[in-house]
């Protein structure tokens, strides 16, 4: 089992940890889990050590390190797909930010139409105008 190191996915590092493990007759799971951890991939087992709650059983440790290989994976692979097949081509999206404030210089050539405030004289006499 020492010699064990994972050159594949997690689900075949297992399967393969598994039938090394029965054969050792080992069933302490505090030796099982460093065992399992010094072959595993380093990246995978310091995710692991990235989660909240650490696995404290081998079982655990096999789902763990199944789901986030796996995982792993699939992102890969759906990265891969999207930088390939022509997509090299299209530009990337970009988002207007409509929320910030935009500043627009006001036209030097345009005529001032607010009339001002009327004196008492003029708003009388429109009021006699009819206007």
């Amino acid at each position: 089992m020492k010699h064990l190191k994972q050159t594949g996915t997690a689900d075949e590092y297992i399967s393969e940890f598994r039938i090394l493990a029965s054969r050792s007759k080992i069933t302490e799971d505090t030796s099982l889990v460093e065992y399992f951890m010094e072959g595993l991939n380093p990246k995978l087992v310091e995710k692991i050590f990235g989660l909240e709650d650490l696995p404290t059983t081998i079982d655990d440790w096999y789902k763990y390190a199944a789901r986030l290989d796996n995982q792993w994976r699939r992102a890969k692979a759906i990265m891969a797909r999207n930088q390939g097949n022509g997509n090299k081509d299209r530009k990337p999206i970009r988002f207007k930010n409509y929320a910030a404030p935009r500043y627009v210089a006001p036209d030097p050539n345009a005529m001032d139409t607010s009339m001002g405030r009327l004196t008492q004289e003029e708003r009388n006499d429109h009021m006699k105008k009819g206007l």
